[in-house]
């Protein structure tokens, strides 16, 4: 019984220092986007409202995966890029899109598009927004939105 009580003390102080230098993932998630947001525009839904009726020349860059976009529909606009936060880097060159374009960024709630937006940033893009509360803003404040069926995905 000693020798077991040894081991367990042994094993538990010997993994403490595991403990301590474990990395908190939600907490730097969390620590990235407050500091990506802190390089970029953010819109705000009002903004967006006003932007929208005055038919502004920007195009949103929806990075949502598929199935969110047929779970809670697209933006209806007229210059609209789908592509997965997950494929940014490997799909930008085939994309059409160019570093000076005005470019509003969207996803369910605002966190990947504020790290999307990090991203482009340092690929040279210069004229980016942040659609504040993203997806779930965007269809609480009522803006044009185009339902999306299952067949999409395939």
């Amino acid at each position: 019984m000693k020798g077991l009580l040894s081991s367990l003390i042994i094993i538990l102080v010997a993994s403490i220092p595991v403990l301590a230098n474990e990395i908190d993932f939600e907490v730097k998630f969390k620590e990235d986007v407050k500091k990506a947001r802190e390089n970029i525009e953010i819109i705000s839904p009002t903004k967006m409202l006003e932007m929208v009726k005055n038919e502004e020349d920007f195009l949103i860059l929806d990075i949502r995966e598929l199935i969110e976009l047929v779970r809670f529909g697209k933006p209806d606009w007229k210059r609209y890029i789908h592509i997965s936060r997950g494929k940014l880097e490997q799909l930008l060159s085939a994309s059409g899109l160019k570093p000076q374009d005005k470019i509003v960024l969207l996803c369910k709630t605002s966190s990947r598009s504020a790290l999307a937006g990090k991203t482009l940033k340092e690929y040279g893009f210069t004229n980016l927004m942040l659609f504040e509360g993203g997806m779930d803003e965007w269809i609480l404040y009522n803006l044009p939105t185009i339902k999306i069926t299952n067949s999409f995905c395939n």
